[in-house]
């Protein structure tokens, strides 16, 4: 299982099988929690291949949206 978390504060850890998957997760995030990002599949697969680690913990779990700060 491979993770990346998105780069907005407290927003969402992302994660999947491999790091191809992992950036279109990255890119179904983009679109529908920050549409106003010009996120192409290009930048996904580079800031997976930046960030992404190996998250042993997550397997069979699927993704989490992270509740805002002001809203706890």
């Amino acid at each position: 299982m491979r993770a990346i978390e998105c780069t907005a504060p407290n927003c969402a850890h992302l994660h999947a099988e491999d790091d191809e998957a992992l950036a279109q997760e990255a890119m179904r995030h983009a679109a529908s929690v920050h549409p106003e990002e010009d996120f192409s599949e290009d930048a996904a697969r580079q800031f997976v291949r930046s960030g992404a680690y190996d998250d042993a913990a997550q397997a069979d779990t699927p993704p989490v949206m992270k509740e805002p700060l002001s809203n706890r």
